[in-house]
């Protein structure tokens, strides 16, 4: 079983994400792809709860399940009481599926600064990575892979960034085509993201 994880805090989910996962599915056609929503490090004057983030995911799965029934939304993470580290939630796939060979996406800006991960080298035991190099990534890598690490690097010519799009939302923009709009609509109905004074 190939079993491709995808982790973020999706603070929201957009069209940079659909299109890793389209890649992943494209690329290496996985059994399952779950996307895992990391506990909210922002706290800001729009943070949205954990709730939300997940509700948003889980639409985020529906987009891509409509071409093909892989994708899920995961709230292993959420449901912790403890802050969680990838190596964990792998260490938790693996007890899950056990007989899976794991491909972890993820973005170039995390994969240059891998070293700073928790037990970075026990994943990339656990794992195959799959970097999706970013057009304006330019940080100097902090390390060199060993020779062992099985590491894909796929092109993404998309650079949409969560940041920018909450930055929209809070002055009352609906980035129309930078998001599913399933996603949009959520947001909308909910007022998400809108500073309140």
């Amino acid at each position: 079983m190939n079993l491709a994880f995808f982790g973020g805090s999706f603070n929201p989910p957009h069209n940079g994400h659909l299109a890793v996962a389209l890649l992943l599915r494209e690329r290496f056609a996985p059994d399952k792809l779950i996307f895992s929503v990391s506990k909210n490090p922002l706290k800001s004057a729009f943070d949205i709860s954990d709730e939300d983030r997940l509700a948003m995911t889980r639409l985020l799965a529906d987009e891509l399940n409509a071409t093909g029934n892989i994708s899920e939304a995961s709230d292993w993470e959420l449901r912790r009481n403890e802050p969680s580290y990838t190596i964990e939630t792998l260490e938790h796939l693996a007890q899950v599926y056990p007989q899976a060979r794991v491909l972890l996406a993820i973005g170039e800006d995390n994969f240059r600064s891998f070293s700073k991960w928790k037990r970075f080298e026990d994943i990339l035991a656990r794992a195959t990575l799959v970097v999706f190099e970013r057009p304006n990534a330019n940080a100097p890598m902090d390390f060199t892979p060993p020779e062992t690490a099985c590491i894909y690097r796929v092109p993404l010519a998309i650079d949409e960034a969560s940041t920018d799009l909450r930055q929209k939302l809070a002055q009352g923009i609906y980035p129309t085509g930078e998001m599913p709009q399933s996603i949009l609509t959520y947001i909308k109905e909910r007022r998400l993201y809108q500073i309140h004074a």
